[in-house]
């Protein structure tokens, strides 16, 4: 099985990134090219997005006319 996102890691800073950070002086990024890690990273984001945007939703309002 392969996996869903291919996450490369180094001590050296990335060229050509979809996304990257440095955590613990060490560099993780999506490479650019990689078209299937980038549509999978783009939708768990956007889910956690949606899950977290910490909105109330109130229920629609229904105006029924009185006469």
């Amino acid at each position: 099985m392969e996996p869903l996102v291919v996450i490369h890691s180094s001590k050296k800073e990335p060229d050509d990134t979809f996304v990257a950070i440095s955590y613990r002086g060490l560099w993780f990024w999506i490479d650019d090219t990689d078209i299937a890690s980038k549509k999978v990273f783009t939708n768990v984001t956007m889910l956690f997005m949606m899950a977290g945007s910490g909105l109330d939703r109130a229920a629609p309002v229904l105006t029924i006319p009185a006469g």
